[in-house]
């Protein structure tokens, strides 16, 4: 049989499978595999000596995206929702058997919600007995803008009104997310709470990964910030300009560091930051022993008249026309703003019903 690596990927709350579909694509791009004669065998040994899940060649890299969780269909429960795609994930390695592929290699990529439920559905494959790992090598196990410590309460008032809301909106699953629900099989706790705890299966499963990767964005996600999305009890991007970041091309963090309180000048619009250390390096390449103070001002170039001001109205409701016709979609909000409450009241009551 010919050997197969199968990544599965996972949408987030209210999506379907089309929000991944450039990941995928990005997948099967890097994969090119190079099929050779090579058995399943022979690939699961080479998987077990690099010990890291690298692709070997002739290895065909399978992507797929469950459809059983589609749109209101992730409202019904985390644990719901992976025991749906698990049910997939068997009929798609049957399939592949039927098309005398097997799979050697397993990893996991869950977007948004899809992580947690990605994190349960390891958990319910390695439950199994015998477990699904020892027949399918795990590969790797990734996240990315998962709220894995639920919808975190911050005490502002629009934080407050979120919560009030998306509790009750979102069924099983916002109960869940804001951590209400309380099952009488789990001794009383929640369901995150159960998946953190490392003596149950859900981290033992995580742990038979050879990589795990945690993508969060630092700063302006609204909906799933850092501390939620990093299993972080602080968060250290709170205050960007408390710290010395290091980014590469694609803007990814490489490297932070925070930095000494800063002394502000209002008045001329100067800062000066407090000593750093820095080592220096000299021309052949090495690091000079010597160390020394280094003290950085900052100076601010724009006055109080050139900062950029916001608009009146939020961007959306300007057209892109000659003034005054940019701003006559305004004219239109008090009849359009009650059709739209009423579409979407309606859609969550039918999806609330089905769910």
């Amino acid at each position: 049989m010919r050997p197969v690596h199968l990544i599965i990927l996972i949408h987030g709350l209210y999506g379907d499978i089309h929000n991944l579909h450039a990941v995928k694509g990005e997948l099967l791009a890097l994969a090119e595999p190079q099929l050779s004669s090579a058995t399943s065998q022979d690939f699961e040994e080479k998987l077990d000596e690099a010990g890291s899940g690298k692709a070997q060649d002739g290895l065909e890299t399978v992507v797929y995206l469950p459809k059983t969780i589609p749109g209101a269909k992730t409202w019904d429960g985390i644990d719901v929702c992976a025991a749906r795609v698990a049910d997939e994930i068997d009929q798609e390695i049957e399939r592949l058997q039927d098309e005398d592929k097997d799979v050697v290699g397993f990893s996991v990529m869950g977007y948004s919600l899809g992580g947690l439920i990605s994190r349960y559905l390891i958990g319910l494959l390695h439950a199994r007995q015998p477990s699904f790992f020892a027949r399918h090598k795990p590969v790797s196990f990734s996240t990315a803008a998962t709220p894995h410590l639920g919808v975190l309460k911050y005490g502002t008032t629009t934080n407050t009104v979120v919560h009030t809301i998306g509790r009750r909106l979102f069924s099983q699953t916002g109960k869940q997310l804001y951590n209400l629900d309380r099952e009488p099989e789990w001794a009383g706790r929640g369901l995150l709470e159960v998946m953190s705890d490392p003596d149950n299966i859900f981290i033992q499963a995580l742990k038979l990964f050879p990589k795990s990767m945690i993508v969060a964005n630092g700063t302006q996600d609204l909906t799933v910030p850092y501390p939620t999305a990093t299993f972080s009890l602080t968060d250290p991007f709170a205050d960007p300009t408390s710290i010395d970041v290091e980014v590469n091309d694609q803007h990814i963090v490489q490297s932070y560091r925070p930095l000494s309180p800063a002394s502000l000048d209002r008045s001329s619009s100067r800062s000066s930051l407090l000593t750093s250390r820095s080592n220096r390096r000299m021309k052949d390449g090495s690091e000079s022993a010597d160390e020394e103070d280094v003290e950085i001002s900052v100076t601010s170039l724009r006055s109080k008249g050139d900062e950029r001001k916001r608009p009146p109205i939020p961007p959306f409701l300007i057209l892109p026309l000659r003034w005054p016709f940019n701003y006559s979609l305004i004219l239109f909000v008090p009849f359009l703003l009650p059709i739209l409450l009423l579409y979407i009241s309606i859609i969550v009551i039918i999806q609330t019903f089905h769910s």
